[in-house]
């Protein structure tokens, strides 16, 4: 668990480098906007924001969207990012660092 000075150091490192950034629907790792901003997914801005917190670093893997091609090609307009770098949710899920609350 965090302590209170890591939770306060951990809002005010939220605050200087993430408040703002648009939301990456690319789903790329390292995507920026024409501005030079860094476009962030869900998983992508958690796993950098608490990466730097964590003793046992989340690493990306390569992203796998061979389920339900359909979908994932209309959504990339065909040009779909597999194997790209990445996280998702459940590279939190089998992260030792992470556990369920019940």
């Amino acid at each position: 668990s965090l302590s209170i000075k890591d939770k306060q150091d951990l809002k005010n490192y939220f605050y200087k480098n993430y408040l703002g950034l648009p939301y990456d629907e690319q789903f790329l790792w390292n995507n920026y906007d024409d501005k030079g901003q860094e476009k962030l997914y869900c998983s992508e801005f958690i796993t950098k924001l608490l990466n730097k917190f964590l003793i046992e670093q989340i690493n990306t893997l390569p992203m796998d969207y061979s389920e339900n091609i359909p979908f994932w090609s209309n959504y990339f307009n065909g040009d779909i990012p597999q194997g790209l770098p990445g996280v998702t949710p459940s590279t939190f899920f089998n992260h030792p660092s992470f556990f369920q609350i019940n």
